[in-house]
């Protein structure tokens, strides 16, 4: 759900993470009214994109459009709560020159009768230089 006028800019919420952890990203589904849950119950389809905020926007973890609905980490309880245990290869540092480095997740979800929803999260993945 849109709540600025179109040509205000959206900034994309943020999600701090450390290289190669294991951390959990907690949300809340919503429909169109932007309040009332969805149960992951009626859910038709949930899919991740996790892909570098680099110019190839490389897949990462072999996250391309990948099915998560109740699997591959994620888990969307009856309350709407989506529960996504990143692994740690979803956290790996493409550029080790960077001291932060930008992935972009993207949730998309159908329900009900062609109802369709998205989400995009950065994260922002610190490179521990000692890391191997």
């Amino acid at each position: 759900m849109l709540t600025q006028p179109w040509h205000d800019v959206v900034e994309r919420p943020t999600f701090p993470c450390t290289e190669l952890t294991s951390p959990e990203f907690t949300a809340t589904l919503v429909g169109e009214d932007g309040t009332t849950p969805i149960p992951g119950s009626t859910l038709s389809s949930l899919a991740l994109t996790l892909y570098a905020d680099n110019g190839d926007l490389t897949i990462i973890n072999d996250r391309d459009h990948q099915d998560v609905l109740q699997q591959n980490g994620v888990t969307v309880d009856e309350f709407g709560l989506l529960t996504w245990i990143l692994d740690p290869l979803d956290l790996r540092i493409l550029d080790d020159g960077l001291p932060f480095e930008r992935h972009i997740a993207l949730l998309e979800w159908t329900w009900g009768a062609g109802r369709a929803g998205k989400f995009e999260l950065v994260l922002v993945v610190r490179n521990l230089a000692k890391v191997s």
